[in-house]
């Protein structure tokens, strides 16, 4: 695991496909902004578990 610290504006790659900004951070909230080419899936862990659970709200 690597941890990161960036300042709102600034961002790290992944590879040369995947690109994640800061966007903003207000309290204990952080928004980011990724850029990716459509073949790589990009899900938050929450949503995941409910699609692997087969819950229909999230297809």
């Amino acid at each position: 695991m690597l941890v990161f610290t960036r300042r709102p504006t600034e961002c790290l790659r992944i590879e040369e496909e995947v690109k994640v900004k800061i966007k903003k951070v207000e309290g204990d909230s952080v928004t980011l902004e990724i850029t990716a080419p459509p073949h790589v899936s990009i899900v938050r862990p929450e949503r995941l578990k409910r699609v692997l659970r087969g819950d229909s709200r999230d297809r």
